[in-house]
């Protein structure tokens, strides 16, 4: 058996004069978890519905599951595909059990081991009490954990996440990332994403999408780590603003700096040399009296990593 679980060649998708994917070139093993990363208009989601045969390339090819999507062998391969939409929608009129049910026949699950799938699935999302309630009532988290729930089903040998947490509480996007983390090794997974965070706790491997084209393709925690170093994140408590400002012109004076923004009482330090960083940073907090409700480290936007590796900025 051949071990990919994807394979993308020149792949490209127009839409009239836009192009939404550029020429992308990509490998995906088939244990191994990819992150397609990128802000708005990135390609992501276009790259998912090409990989899951909900949409045809202009030009270049794709194999997915050792078949081509839109052949006859790629029409059953589907029911190997587990999809998790960015934003979940269904027929209100049946309940969660139903919906998943039909998910489940939908993947050539029948009888007993359907019933045993579809308990299996909304126990692993949280929603086995909810589960004979109307959609009408599901909140959307409730419905993003439904999503996952029907995505799960038959064991599939390809997860193709879009956004997976975006709709999801706090206490839910840790169930949910727990869950989809213990999946790693296991199942081929793709998951698009503007959150650097989610990127770096759910892949192997980034592939950094900017208007359709592949800025970066490396394993995770070397290409963070080079183009999206972690930065200081410090909330100042209430109070007067002259600590505060005292402060940021104290940082922008350091050659350990790199930059430093100031929002709200929150101050954002990039840092050059982190050894100098770990010493004085907390010194230099403390010798202007500043009231600290928080001090963390905290990887930056995805647009500041797509800058940096289109050259933008240094």
């Amino acid at each position: 058996m051949h071990e990919l679980a994807l394979e993308a060649r020149a792949l490209t998708k127009r839409f009239g004069k836009v192009t939404a994917l550029d020429g992308l070139d990509l490998q995906i093993q088939r244990t191994e978890s990819l992150a397609l990363l990128g802000d708005a208009a990135a390609g992501k989601s276009t790259a998912l519905r090409l990989f899951a045969g909900l949409a045809r390339p202009s030009s270049g090819s794709l194999t997915v599951l050792d078949a081509a999507p839109g052949s006859r062998a790629g029409i059953a391969a589907r029911r190997r595909l587990g999809v998790v939409r960015q934003e979940p929608s269904f027929a209100d009129w049946m309940t969660g059990r139903e919906l998943v049910r039909f998910a489940a026949e939908l993947a050539g699950i029948g009888g007993s081991a359907a019933d045993e799938q579809v308990e299996l699935a909304l126990g692993h999302v949280g929603l086995a009490d909810a589960g004979d309630r109307r959609l009408t009532e599901y909140s959307l988290p409730m419905r993003q954990r439904l999503e996952i729930a029907q995505a799960l089903l038959g064991d599939p040998a390809l997860l193709l996440l879009d956004e997976p947490l975006g709709w999801l509480d706090p206490a839910g996007r840790s169930e949910i990332l727990d869950l989809l983390r213990g999946l790693r090794g296991s199942v081929a997974m793709v998951v698009a994403t503007s959150d650097i965070a989610l990127a770096e706790w759910m892949a192997d491997r980034v592939v950094v999408l900017d208007h359709g084209r592949a800025l970066a393709d490396e394993a995770t925690a070397p290409l963070l780590d080079r183009a999206a170093p972690s930065d200081y994140v410090l909330e100042a408590a209430p109070g007067p603003g002259l600590a505060l400002a005292g402060l940021s012109a104290r940082l922008r004076q350091q050659p350990w700096v790199r930059d430093l923004q100031t929002t709200d009482g929150v101050v954002r330090v990039g840092v050059v040399d982190e050894e100098r960083a770990e010493r004085e940073l907390l010194s230099a907090v403390v010798s202007t009296g500043l009231p600290v409700k928080s001090l963390r480290r905290e990887r930056p936007a995805v647009a500041v990593l797509v800058g940096r590796l289109r050259g933008d900025e240094s």
